[in-house]
């Protein structure tokens, strides 16, 4: 990406429309002053900016014109998919606290059940006659809240044997940190099924980038791609290279995961991103950026990937690549939908890219609730 491409996203970003005079004009504001330019495309483009007219070369206006046509032409989802999303946040919205028996909600308070992890509430159902309790962590040591906090903390980077620790001083509970494993990787593996069928809704510019990490005691390469406006971490990967092939995997995973194609997506210098884009998301724009001074431009996804780092470093390396894989599957689901941004008002990505899923202030609970239902 050279200067003018650039200059030509920071005047769309900051509102610096073009406007459309006739089939042929366009009046684009300056970047920097009151002045307005004209743009024209016949069988070619011309503007009466300085720039053009001392160098005969595409402008920062010129480019910015050809953005907004694309953008302005951005097809909409149509009417079926809207509708379809809408039965599913219909779905999720349902009750959850009725009998597990009879799905009844004519139930009343009967006492208590003791258990090692202290009381729990017995309900009784007057329609079908049974007694039940509202958690859905059942047959195991611990109850919801116990389960879901080992899971916030593990993926808040605290070790197993931590955990173990911390629910042994604060609950007087004595749980193998084996088991606070078993925990984790059961709920999350179900969450993961549940989430896995929601498409989020992206914005225009996507960001592409790889980091090392350490598995069978070698680096392997994470590649990540995630979705700028809305912090959404659309797809992973792990390869052993860096070849466009190496590139072309994560790209195939992110089509599965929405049907879009962003309007720019954005990555670094690395030669195996022009190759493996080109062929992969043929409709969207590659800016290619480098340098130190265009560092802030992949800053989401340096911030995601200094988040992974914190649950990564405690791990000090995986066991193999798959379960490096698992986990990091596992990670952006916590990143997406349990985990709350500042920079886009306290909400997580999920929430921003409009999966409405009124999970309750205990927000692995309620992913627990719907995806055990």
């Amino acid at each position: 990406m050279d200067l003018r491409e650039q200059r030509a996203f920071e005047m769309l970003d900051n509102g610096k429309t073009p406007q459309l005079i006739d089939k042929e004009t366009f009046i684009v504001p300056s970047q920097t002053s009151n002045k307005k330019y004209t743009v024209k495309n016949k069988s070619y483009w011309l503007c009466d900016c300085p720039d053009f007219r001392h160098r005969h070369r595409v402008c920062k206006h010129i480019l910015a014109v050809r953005l907004w046509i694309k953008l302005r032409n951005r097809t909409q989802l149509d009417g079926e998919i809207d509708e379809l999303k809408n039965q599913l946040i219909e779905e999720n919205e349902k009750v959850f606290d009725c009998c597990p028996y009879c799905k009844s909600t004519n139930y009343i308070k009967r006492g208590y059940r003791k258990t090692e992890c202290g009381k729990k509430q017995r309900l009784y159902c007057k329609d079908c006659k049974k007694y039940f309790v509202l958690d859905p962590v059942k047959k195991h040591k611990g109850n919801g809240q116990i389960v879901t906090l080992t899971m916030d903390l593990f993926y808040k980077g605290l070790s197993l044997r931590d955990i173990q620790d911390t629910i042994r001083q604060f609950f007087g509970i004595e749980v193998h940190h084996e088991t606070i494993r078993r925990w984790i990787n059961k709920f999350t593996n179900e969450i993961n099924k549940y989430v896995s069928k929601f498409e989020p809704k992206t914005g225009l510019q996507w960001q592409i980038d790889e980091q090392i990490i350490q598995s069978k005691k070698d680096n392997s390469y994470c590649w990540n791609i995630i979705d700028k406006e809305t912090k959404f971490l659309l797809a992973s990967n792990i390869t052993r290279g860096r070849e466009t092939e190496d590139a072309k995997r994560v790209l195939k995973k992110v089509k599965k995961t929405t049907e879009k194609q962003p309007l720019i997506i954005q990555s670094d210098g690395m030669r195996s991103y022009k190759k493996a884009i080109k062929d992969e998301l043929p409709e969207s724009y590659h800016a290619r950026i480098g340098g130190i001074p265009q560092k802030s431009f992949s800053y989401e996804l340096e911030r995601y990937h200094g988040t992974f780092r914190e649950f990564d470093k405690v791990r000090r390396g995986f066991k193999s690549d798959r379960t490096a894989m698992n986990l990091v599957n596992n990670f952006k689901t916590y990143y997406n939908f349990l985990r709350p941004h500042t920079s886009i008002n306290r909400l997580t990505p999920a929430e921003a890219s409009e999966i409405k899923l009124k999970l309750g202030q205990n927000k692995w609970l309620g992913l627990i609730q719907k995806s055990m239902n």
